[in-house]
């Protein structure tokens, strides 16, 4: 949390003209963003990925626990579902992270309130400064290490 003034306004800036690429087509302006924005617009992901739902909001109200998703993105030959996540990156040499419970929360969540809807793998979108690396997660791990982490949240919360 110490570089949060560095990190937030970044992020919320490229995750604002990536939304407003996927439902306009037009990033907008990224000020002094435009290193992140113009790679990640400029990707070759959106010549066979097309966005299906923007920052779409879910809920579980079981658990009280609640979200929004970056992208639900179609693939434009096969009709094949992924949830992609945006996340920024200060440098070139940043290392992805692990995001697997995160898009596990999400699949859990789309399969809760889309029953049917079949989402078996989440994307993180890494946008660094000049370039944009994409990792790719199986399903099945990603909803099984939210479930330990879901898990275990719960356990920590005080009995109502």
């Amino acid at each position: 949390m110490s570089s949060r003034s560095e990190w937030e306004p970044r992020g919320n800036t490229v995750h604002a003209c990536l939304e407003s690429f996927l439902l306009h087509g037009d990033a907008g302006d990224p000020g002094e963003y435009e290193n992140w924005v113009t790679p990640l617009v400029n990707h070759s992901i959106w010549k066979t990925w097309e966005p299906v739902a923007v920052e779409h909001r879910l809920v579980d109200a079981r658990y009280s626990i609640a979200g929004s998703f970056d992208a639900l993105l179609r693939h434009k030959d096969t009709g094949r579902l992924v949830l992609a996540d945006l996340k920024t990156q200060s440098s070139q040499d940043s290392k992805p992270r692990d995001v697997t419970p995160q898009l596990g929360g999400y699949m859990n969540l789309m399969d809760q309130c889309y029953p049917g809807i079949a989402v078996d793998e989440g994307i993180a979108i890494w946008s660094k400064p000049g370039s944009v690396a994409i990792t790719t997660y199986k399903g099945p791990k990603c909803v099984e290490s939210y479930l330990a982490a879901r898990s275990l949240y719960l356990q920590e919360q005080p009995d109502f």
